[in-house]
């Protein structure tokens, strides 16, 4: 009977009887060696798998790395590979040519200008580079850009960087330059902006309880001028040109003057003052576009248009929804909607008292004459301040 080169299988000839044994035999042979060979191409798989990228098998690695893994007979091949200088993050590739693996050293990269950073809010940024580059803040982790990097602290200073990604032919490059920012104070209420951005943002709604009612801030401020009303409705978070605001949804106290609010300093913000941590500004809405201005000579709206009445309050009205404004003029044709649909009894413009919104400009004409916003079912009103129960005081809270 003759038997195989290799495995000396049995290879009975015409003239022997067949034995069930030598089959058999020859079949434990088979399975064993089969065994074998698929037990050495695993072996070999997981030490490239720990080395190898998954597309180009792209690794680290060293000299003595690459020969082991080019000795593997019946998988790479016999040959060590090409003598090469192996550069800290060099590229391993495959030759089929000679049928091993062989180094590509990658070629350095120059660091990239800094980062901006946008979207600064209490806990998060929005770090941006230059295309091709990945960004982290301080010692944390890189990201791919544009990364929104949440989890920071509120009023801490951190620094952004920025590098050019590891690519197939190029090493990471240093990190940039800093660029320092500063995440914005938490302040009570929402954390998080549930719509527009930090240039005009909406935060969410926040109870009297948690801030101040009216005649709590009356009293902080000294101010005891004109009636109180609407003592306890709530305040709406905003942000405005990378600041924290709160605004009460109605006006707080009517009968007064602007002469009488900037006696205690909460016209322009020169007032303070702290509850549970957190110090306030206390000033009135920007009604206007420019101060002074002549509200008379506003048909186009030029003169209400982008004021921070317009970016805030009008957000909060159902007419920001559905742009049923009685003074269409006035109103921005792209102006948002906070989602918060608001009636003009909700915002207090349904009722002669205090309908009228005291804000800080002052008019051309009539002489010793103030912008006032909104009136009777008319929030986008603009109009100078006479005298009179219509007029009410809806402050701005600022976080400093």
């Amino acid at each position: 009977m003759k038997t195989t080169t290799n495995y000396a299988l049995k290879k009975p000839e015409g003239t022997d009887y067949i034995n069930v044994n030598d089959l058999n035999e020859n079949a434990d042979k088979i399975d064993t060696e089969l065994k074998s060979h698929a037990d050495n191409i695993a072996s070999v798989s997981s030490q490239m798998a720990e080395k190898a990228n998954k597309s180009d098998l792209d690794i680290k690695a060293n000299q003595t790395d690459l020969n082991e893994i080019n000795n593997k007979t019946g998988y790479i091949g016999t040959k060590n590979v090409d003598e090469a200088n192996i550069q800290n993050g060099s590229t391993l590739v495959f030759s089929s040519t000679s049928g091993k693996w062989q180094i590509k050293n990658r070629i350095a990269q120059s660091a990239p200008p800094a980062p901006t950073v946008s979207d600064v809010d209490c806990d998060r940024a929005k770090i941006t580079g230059v295309d091709g580059t990945e960004v982290k803040i301080g010692n944390g982790a890189w990201h791919d850009s544009p990364a929104i990097i949440t989890g920071l602290s509120s009023s801490t200073q951190y620094i952004a960087y920025s590098r050019l990604k590891e690519t197939y032919d190029a090493l990471a490059s240093p990190q940039s330059a800093g660029k320092s920012f500063a995440t914005l104070a938490a302040g009570p209420g929402p954390k998080t902006l549930i719509s527009g951005n930090q240039s005009a943002g909406y935060y969410g709604i926040v109870s009297s309880s948690e801030l101040f009612t009216g005649s709590e801030l009356a009293t902080a401020v000294g101010l005891s001028v004109g009636t109180l009303f609407n003592d306890t409705t709530p305040w709406h978070k905003m942000a405005i040109d990378g600041k924290v605001v709160y605004i009460p949804q109605k006006p707080i106290r009517y009968g007064l003057s602007w002469a009488n609010i900037n006696a205690v300093g909460c016209v322009n913000g020169s007032m303070n003052i702290t509850k549970n941590g957190t110090t306030f500004k206390v000033r009135l809405l920007k009604g206007a576009a420019s101060n002074p201005v002549d509200i008379q000579n506003n048909s186009d709206g030029s003169k209400t248009k982008g004021s921070e009445f317009n970016k805030l309050v009008l957000p909060l009205s159902i007419k920001a929804t559905n742009k049923a404004w009685n003074w269409p003029a006035y109103v921005e044709s792209t102006l948002p909607s906070w989602g918060t649909n608001l009636s003009d009894s909700d915002l207090g413009f349904s009722s002669g008292v205090g309908s009228n919104t005291i804000c800080q400009e002052a008019c051309t004409s009539p002489s010793g004459s103030y912008v006032y916003r909104g009136a009777d079912n008319m929030p986008e009103l603009a109009g100078y301040i006479q005298s009179g129960t219509s007029y009410g005081w809806r402050p701005v809270l600022e976080i400093v």
